[in-house]
């Protein structure tokens, strides 16, 4: 295909625009001999989420050059979207065969056994990839993920706010920064930054069913649950039954009818309400 066309496909890739990068390579003709072409294809087809396609196009570049990190790198990614661990551990493992101290690629690597709960092996990859780069943005968002995943709260927070530190539009900085709050209960810090997440990547899907998800969490019929949020149902459970029992202990009549009146009624709450609530929402919002 002509050099021109491929440099304008290209540079719409650049600038985010992989639907009309696309564009650029089907009117201009496919040259199937051309690896460049393959390359700007695959990565296209990842951008806009067609990973099906863009495995298959990475698949025909690899057939002219089957070391190439790119087109190995985007079978990966292709791969992990459509849950093929297998496939994604193959591609990414021959990436690195050629390119072993490329930090993305152990960044990913690591992010893909660390969601399969290999943490150890995940930390040692992220370890290698640290050394090599420190300030590897990739890095850094992986070793935030993995702190989590550990229940590490504090690492995964620090991390988190350092690439937000480094870019304030970071969804994927944001994302977790949000899932550490929402684990501690916070769920109104929680949303607004799943919120923001949403607002910088829309089209991430796990982005914005977090928000949604979020948004229904915190409508104000569920407030009076608040509890349950912050300390855990266990924990409520138990204080309201020492609480009764303390009330009964006393011998006020009274105060025992109005306590234990209002603890059935907050039990009978907390199991009508959130379906009730979640049932209005998807019928408003979805």
């Amino acid at each position: 295909m002509e050099d021109s066309a491929l440099t304008l496909a290209n540079h719409y890739l650049e600038i985010g625009r992989p639907d009309r990068a696309l564009e650029s390579l089907e009117t201009s003709g496919a040259d199937i001999e051309d690896l460049s072409f393959w390359r700007t294809r695959a990565l296209a087809l990842l951008g806009l989420e067609r990973y099906g396609e863009a495995r298959v196009a990475a698949a025909l570049g690899l057939a002219l050059e089957p070391e190439d990190v790119t087109l190995l790198a985007t079978s990966a990614i292709g791969a992990v979207h459509l849950d093929d661990v297998p496939g994604a551990e193959r591609a990414f493992l021959a990436a690195l065969h050629v390119d072993p101290e490329n930090p993305w690629l152990l960044a990913q690597y690591a992010r893909l056994v660390g969601s399969q709960g290999q943490l150890v092996k995940a930390r040692s990859l992220i370890e290698l990839a640290g050394r090599i780069d420190p300030d590897n943005e990739s890095v850094t968002e992986v070793r935030a993920l993995l702190a989590y995943l550990a229940g590490d709260d504090k690492q995964a927070r620090r991390h988190a706010e350092k690439l937000l530190a480094d870019d304030p539009e970071a969804s994927g900085a944001h994302l977790l920064r949000g899932l550490v709050l929402a684990e501690q209960g916070r769920l109104g810090a929680a949303r607004a930054h799943f919120e923001t997440a949403a607002t910088y990547d829309p089209a991430d899907k796990s982005i914005v069913d977090a928000a949604h998800e979020a948004r229904w969490a915190t409508h104000p019929l569920l407030l009076p649950l608040y509890p349950i949020d912050r300390f855990g149902a266990g924990p409520v459970w138990i204080a309201g039954v020492a609480l009764l029992a303390v009330t009964w202990a006393i011998g006020n009549s009274t105060l025992q009818v109005v306590v234990t009146v209002a603890w059935l009624c907050f039990v009978a709450y907390s199991w009508v309400a959130p379906p009730l609530v979640r049932r209005w929402y998807e019928r408003r919002y979805r």
